[in-house]
């Protein structure tokens, strides 16, 4: 496998795991529960009612 820079990519941004929840517009709810469950294995379900999802930017989720 090569390096991300060999690509042109010149920077990368993670939250904590390397899944972050922004920005996220409300129309991405959906994608991003469907993301969660496949690769952590979390319910559906306990995302959708477990999160607020009051936020879009970045410094609203770090709020």
């Amino acid at each position: 496998m090569t390096p991300s820079s060999s690509h042109g990519v010149t920077t990368a941004v993670g939250g904590n795991c390397g899944v972050g929840f922004a920005p996220c517009r409300p129309a991405d709810h959906e994608l991003l529960i469907a993301v969660m469950e496949g690769v952590e294995d979390i319910p559906g379900a306990v995302m959708a009612e477990g999160l607020s999802w009051d936020w879009e930017t970045y410094p609203q989720y770090l709020d």
